[in-house]
């Protein structure tokens, strides 16, 4: 795989280690079942539950695309710019979820890049620190979520600006190895 999903890898790479036992997932989006709506990333569920201490998911809210100029020639890139959301879930934890977005920001570098990238911005924006308003986005007439004493449910929205290498999406997925 390439593209958005392996950035996403990254950064949870980043974050793994920040709370023993976190559960990370990688792109989420809400999905209907039967009558209320839940993340899943694919065929499995993201909702949270209790046998991790904390599990975090990502959404795409959008996307742009400008044109990048490098100066010389014809030669200008496509900068593609995702707006993301983390979607945070602690169980008992004694990170506060007004820290946490500072403790991702020193975890993960400014500016990267993958194999399929020339590089990577990352820009965070805003957190939304009120449970119930992230539940009610996430969890539509979800009877069997409910958040515990002890449970908080924040978003952390970011930034993905992002410089593909040149080639990579030319084929489709399955038939392109974009290691440029």
């Amino acid at each position: 795989m390439r593209s958005i999903v392996d950035i996403v890898k990254f950064i949870n790479s980043r974050l793994c280690n920040i709370i023993p036992g976190i559960k990370l997932y990688n792109i989420a989006q809400i999905v209907s079942r039967e009558d209320h709506t839940i993340p899943a990333d694919g065929d499995n569920s993201t909702a949270f539950d209790d046998t991790h201490p904390a599990q975090i998911y990502h959404k795409i809210t959008g996307m742009t695309m400008t044109q990048q100029t490098t100066g010389y020639g014809d030669s200008n890139n496509l900068l593609y710019t995702y707006q993301m959301s983390m979607i945070v879930f602690f169980n008992k934890q004694s990170i506060r979820p007004e820290d946490f977005p500072i403790i991702v920001q020193a975890n993960i570098p400014q500016r990267f890049n993958t194999d399929n990238t020339q590089s990577v911005n990352i820009k965070f924006l805003s957190a939304i620190l009120n449970d119930q308003q992230v539940f009610a986005q996430e969890y539509r007439n979800a009877t069997a979520y409910r958040l515990g004493v002890n449970h908080r449910l924040f978003q952390i929205n970011y930034t993905l600006e992002v410089v593909y290498k040149p080639g990579c999406f030319e084929k489709c997925p399955e038939e392109t190895n974009c290691k440029n």
